[in-house]
């Protein structure tokens, strides 16, 4: 079988492999920097690298658009903030990683509100079994917590 056939799961497990070495290396990163202050670095080299790409494109864009585009900004900043203290708040990065991939859910209803655009059949499918392992996940760090009260 020749490897094109299977060029999207490869991106996808790269990609996967990829996001894992983000965590670790923000999980590291943290331990050295204030949460506000890794994202403001993080914010600041995005707007570094990607201005100079984007400038012309940006110029363009209609009152309306730089508004949303500022809306969704602030969307993602509060997403960013979400995952910044889901790692430095927990020892164990899966349960931060789990609740941070819930944004892939938020994402959607964001979409919803904002734009109109109605979320498809697979996110109605997912939202009961994401919201159903949020619930054991809270139930289980719940439990922990009481167990070492006593």
């Amino acid at each position: 079988m020749p490897f094109s056939q299977f060029r999207g799961e490869a991106i996808l497990f790269f990609t996967t492999l990829l996001a894992a070495a983000g965590w670790f290396f923000s999980k590291y990163a943290i331990a050295d920097f204030p949460p506000v202050g890794f994202i403001a670095i993080r914010f600041l080299l995005a707007a570094v690298v990607f201005l100079p790409f984007a400038y012309r494109g940006l110029c363009q864009l209609s009152a309306i658009q730089l508004k949303m585009a500022g809306l969704v900004g602030f969307f993602f900043a509060i997403n960013l903030i979400a995952w910044v203290l889901a790692i430095t708040g927990d020892a164990k990065l899966g349960q931060g990683a789990f609740i941070i991939s819930l944004s892939l859910l938020i994402a959607p209803c964001v979409s919803w509100l904002i734009f109109r655009n109605k979320p498809n059949a697979a996110f109605w499918l997912a939202l009961p079994v994401s919201v159903l392992g949020l619930y054991f996940l809270v139930a289980e760090i719940g439990r922990a917590s009481c167990r070492e009260r006593v």
